[in-house]
């Protein structure tokens, strides 16, 4: 009597459910074996693949346990074959090809000019409705397992298939095929499959499954309007000799598998809380995002290339030493680290776009605040190979010329300058040696002061600085006004010696004149 209740409620579920044993390899293309519609053969010593389209490259990954990984890319002229006979350890592994495709240079070229990440996804759109990019990834994966050093090959778990009017269980008097055309309902645990006893131990099992190929398949029968009819299943672990241990929501109707856990996946590695908080490896997760790793959590980010623009894949994560961005496809070169314990506003960006380093309102374009701020611009880490520092103090040393805007395009309200009343100001400026409060002992500057300074020409913002280029025209315009002193000196003195010849030759011809009257007078006397 209670083998023909189980047999009921068994009929009951096959109504409700429709339990579905189907052979993966039409339905899916993760599975191992020999030849694949989709153009994957796997043998005992290969995995290689035929695409049915045309592509730029190839990329195989295979994934295995104790975080192994194994990627090898090929050429469009390559054949896609990889030769992994005693290159694996023993054990279950997940392998995935995935294809770049081909795309007209100058399509690429226009995208990475488009700055904008709206406006380039709209003109990704209009071109996959165009044709010109695809619409999905080129990707294949599948599953495979070492033993001895080799891959096992398909050998699938045959589908049980009752014959009508027989018991699947032998002599028990089931009838394994019928319809119930009312509503049933079960008090008691039910056990649906080939495998199922009359002596079953529930446990706390409501519906249990039980035969060597488990499937719960969802069969929309909608036919009219715009209701929706995709179909779905459940699958419970592979059907091949070798294949993998999963549980699986399977897209019937799209032919896809969008989600999968593993046998073996570690407690908590997904999970979501009654808050919507979602926990990768932490089952109590306090962000909407929390993830959980004994070794440097990591986000990576993969531009595959299957879409048409170049690979790309970069990191981001964590751990006691630094926080970092690594730039995977470039030889995980590390461009950007924060260390624990920075302090608040290490780095922060406004609205506006200005940057501060120790402060959280920066003023300018890059505003530098902290109790020992300082710039150093090197070549390297050497000391030697400093180009500029500006310390603490305020003292700006360069390893080579400062050169000052002076063109006259960018300048206006041109005065002539008395250079003579400049002197004099230079010449009644005192100057004196001195040292800056901050300087270390010994060190020695001379010139003027600020404040004198502005009083004698004006220059510069305020009376607390010199700027370079002023002291420099201050010192142009002494020289000219010391040329024009000389000038007016020459010319005296070119008057002086005029004056000095004219004299002298008045003299001579006094002299001359002198002597006449004096051998005149001579003559005479004789």
């Amino acid at each position: 009597m209670k083998s023909k209740l189980i047999g009921l409620i068994g009929l009951a579920l096959l109504a409700g459910f429709a339990i579905l044993y189907r052979p993966v390899a039409s339905f899916q293309s993760n599975t191992v074996a020999r030849q694949y519609a989709n153009g994957i053969t796997v043998t005992a010593t290969t995995i290689s693949w035929e695409p049915a389209v045309a592509y730029e490259q190839a990329t195989l990954m295979i994934v295995g346990s104790n975080d192994f990984v194994l990627e090898k890319t090929f050429a469009a002229t390559d054949p896609l074959t990889l030769e992994i006979q005693n290159r694996l350890t023993d054990g279950a592994y997940t392998f995935e090809w995935r294809l770049t495709p081909i795309i007209d240079q100058a399509v690429l070229n226009e995208l990475r000019n488009i700055d904008s990440l709206e406006t380039r996804n709209a003109r990704v759109m209009e071109l996959q409705a165009a044709g010109v990019l695809p619409t999905e990834n080129l990707n294949e994966y599948g599953y495979f397992t070492i033993a001895n050093g080799a891959i096992l090959l398909d050998t699938e778990e045959p589908a049980y298939q009752a014959e009508a009017d027989t018991s699947a269980q032998g002599t028990d008097g089931l009838t394994p095929q019928g319809v119930i055309t009312s509503d049933t309902s079960i008090q008691g645990s039910l056990c649906v499959g080939t495998d199922c006893v009359s002596s079953e131990n529930f446990g706390f099992d409501t519906i249990r499954i039980k035969e060597n190929n488990l499937r719960i398949k969802f069969d929309d029968t909608s036919n009219s309007g715009s209701f929706p009819n995709n179909d779905w299943q459940l699958a419970a672990n592979d059907t091949n000799n070798g294949g993998a241990n999963r549980f699986s929501i399977e897209d019937v109707s799209g032919n896809r598998i969008p989600f999968t856990i593993e046998a073996g996946t570690p407690n908590n590695s997904l999970y979501l809380d009654s808050s919507g908080n979602v926990g990768f490896g932490k089952s109590t997760p306090v962000v909407n995002l929390h993830t959980v790793d004994g070794n440097t959590p990591t986000l990576r980010l993969e531009q595959d290339g299957s879409s048409g623009f170049t690979a790309q894949t970069w990191d981001v994560a964590g751990n006691e030493a630094v926080f970092f961005v690594r730039d995977v496809t470039n030889a995980s070169r590390i461009p950007f680290k924060i260390k624990p314990g920075a302090p608040t506003g290490s780095l922060f960006i406004a609205a506006n776009g200005d940057v501060g380093l120790g402060t959280e309102n920066p003023d300018t374009t890059l505003d530098i605040q902290n109790a020992n701020a300082s710039i150093r611009v090197a070549t390297s880490n050497n000391t030697a190979d400093e180009i500029m520092t500006f310390d603490t103090n305020g003292n700006l040393t360069i390893s080579g010329l400062l050169t000052e805007a002076s063109d006259k395009s960018v300048k206006e309200n041109f005065t002539a300058v008395d250079s003579v009343a400049v002197l004099e100001q230079i010449v009644n400026m005192p100057i004196t040696m001195w040292n800056y409060i901050s300087d270390e002992d010994g060190t020695l500057h001379m010139g003027p002061m600020a404040q004198d300074f502005y009083a004698a020409f004006g220059l510069g913002v305020d009376d607390k600085h010199i700027a370079p280029l002023d002291a420099n025209g201050v010192a142009f315009a002494g020289i000219q006004g010391l040329f024009e002193l000389f000038q007016t000196q020459d010319a005296e003195l070119d008057a002086l010696q005029q004056e000095n010849d004219e004299l002298k030759t008045r003299i001579d011809e006094l002299e001359a004149a002198v002597d006449a009257l004096l051998k005149a007078q001579n003559a005479q006397g004789e």
